[in-house]
């Protein structure tokens, strides 16, 4: 049996999954080292959030955790079905009355959907073997993109939304602004995909 519980007053309500498998791995950097990552994937998540910590943290900080505990999860729709909900009110007092299944179906058309998670370790943060030599913002960023283009090939159909907490936040500014002003006329469908959500939160 799932395990269905609400996230504070949050709109979505979430079931946990029942094939949810926290797992590690590194991935390479531009720059050539190793960079740690943690992830919660299968490959048919609709969305992955990317994850980059805070200065001083890492990939298993609090927040990347309460992520890990609670974003990969079956979420509710039910702020986008809000309008074919109220379209049927009327209908769904008769169906009451009714004994046709498909009346009572019409007024439960939510669907869910599958989210994934992905952290990493800035270099000199968590477990990345290498020193604060190569704590620059260029790696940093160029790291932040090596981990969205795993999870972009781990899960190929997904939206990708970027979550950056503190120092994390501001090297997710950077890399968004980046990945707009290097945008062509025609926009890339890869990139367009990408949505980016701030966080503040606190280490």
């Amino acid at each position: 049996m799932a395990d269905k519980r609400p996230l504070n007053d949050h709109p979505l309500e979430y079931e946990r999954r029942n094939d949810m498998t926290e797992k590690t791995t590194t991935i390479k950097s531009r720059a050539g080292y190793d960079i740690p990552v943690r992830y919660i994937l299968n490959g048919d998540e609709e969305v992955v959030v990317v994850m980059a910590h805070g200065f001083g943290s890492g990939k298993a900080s609090p927040t990347v955790t309460l992520l890990m505990d609670n974003l990969p999860q079956s979420a509710d729709k039910s702020r986008t079905q809000s309008s074919d909900r109220s379209r049927t009110q009327s209908s769904d007092k008769s169906c009451t009355q009714s004994s046709d299944k498909s009346c009572t179906q019409s007024s439960d058309n939510s669907r869910t959907q599958k989210i994934g998670v992905v952290a990493f370790d800035f270099p000199a943060h968590g477990e990345s073997p290498v020193d604060g030599t190569h704590l620059r913002i260029e790696n940093c960023i160029n790291d932040l993109m090596s981990a969205v283009a795993f999870a972009k090939a781990a899960a190929p159909a997904a939206r990708i939304i970027n979550f950056g907490s503190s120092f994390g936040a501001y090297i997710t500014m950077l890399y968004i602004t980046r990945l707009n002003t290097s945008r062509d006329a025609a926009g890339s469908l890869a990139e367009s995909t990408v949505q980016p959500y701030v966080g503040k939160a606190f280490l």
